[in-house]
């Protein structure tokens, strides 16, 4: 017997020794490149201009406090058909902006980024057709697909894509309360279509997101639904027997790179993004020259509608 057990643990100590030779720290194998600045901004009528400029940072390379990501100091030139209009005013977390001034459409906006150490980078975008909902309409119904009842709003928007026009969607939708002290919260509502469906979209999850290829110059009907969940803020003081929540939906139409950028960092991160090394790698787009990020433009029509929640309690 003692003898048996001793060749077992030496044969665990040869089993353990080399495979501990075998190791080997992938980091020293993985270049340190020179990092890159990143531009991150949709431009839409609604709102100022607006882009969030920052670098890249080496994939084992720890974010700190003290070594955060986003660009200071930086020149942000704005173009507008090829005439430089402006420089943006450096606010917070790596944002410049432009007060007052609202993008049209129509017209090419390039965004040019400079700065000491850093390879000059740009990009240029428009903003799309506004094309807007020409129907809408909800309907309740209680289900028990999971074992208990639960509240599903389907919904039926309807718009007309333009002919001879590549055209480019996305559906969002969020819900909003007032609590008793007059704080209003807004959250992301995610949004479902039916498997049949599916094929149609390519995200459809949190939002939607598609494109005209198979509706082009047409009549289109969404079909989506979204559950009713409320789950008041801890601090909200809510007391009352029932809240009114306010869905808001937007149809926005988007430039083509935004669209490929969405798509394509969709498909990233439903394979696992970077946290699992043996999927399938998936490239995020860009329309960033010498550089990486999105620079896009979009548009939204909204429609919005109310519900009256009753509190269990």
């Amino acid at each position: 017997m003692f003898g048996k057990r001793r060749s077992f643990v030496f044969a665990v100590f040869l089993t353990a020794l080399f495979t501990s030779s075998c190791i080997k720290n992938i980091n020293d194998d993985i270049p340190k490149t020179e990092p890159k600045l990143v531009i991150n901004g949709i431009i839409n009528p609604d709102s100022i201009f607006k882009v969030n400029i920052s670098k890249t940072v080496h994939v084992f390379e720890n974010e700190t406090q003290q070594n955060l990501p986003f660009i200071q100091g930086a020149v942000v030139k704005v173009f507008k058909d090829g005439e430089f209009l402006f420089n943006l005013d450096e606010g917070n977390n790596g944002y410049y902006l432009k007060s007052g001034f609202y993008p049209s459409r129509a017209h090419i906006y390039k965004v040019e980024v400079e700065k000491a150490g850093y390879t000059t980078i740009s990009a240029e975008t428009g903003l799309p057709d506004f094309i807007p909902v020409n129907d809408f309409d909800t309907t309740i119904r209680i289900t028990t697909d999971y074992g208990y009842p639960e509240t599903v709003i389907d919904c039926k928007l309807q718009y007309h894509d333009p002919a001879g026009v590549e055209n480019y969607y996305r559906l969002d939708c969020f819900v909003s309360y007032t609590d008793n002290d007059g704080v209003t919260f807004v959250e992301r509502q995610y949004v479902y279509v039916d498997d049949a469906n599916s094929h149609l979209y390519d995200k459809d999850y949190s939002y939607l997101l598609w494109s005209d290829v198979l509706n082009d110059g047409n009549d289109v009907t969404v079909d989506f639904n979204t559950y009713v969940y409320f789950y008041p803020d801890e601090n909200s003081g809510m007391n009352s027997d029932s809240v009114e929540l306010t869905y808001t939906v937007f149809l926005s139409t988007m430039s083509e790179d935004y669209y490929k950028y969405d798509k394509t960092r969709s498909l990233y991160y439903e394979n696992g993004g970077s946290s699992d090394p043996f999927t399938e790698p998936v490239l995020i787009y860009t329309n960033v020259d010498n550089g990486y990020g999105i620079f896009g433009g979009a548009g939204s029509d909204t429609i919005s509608f109310k519900y009256l929640y009753e509190i269990q309690k």
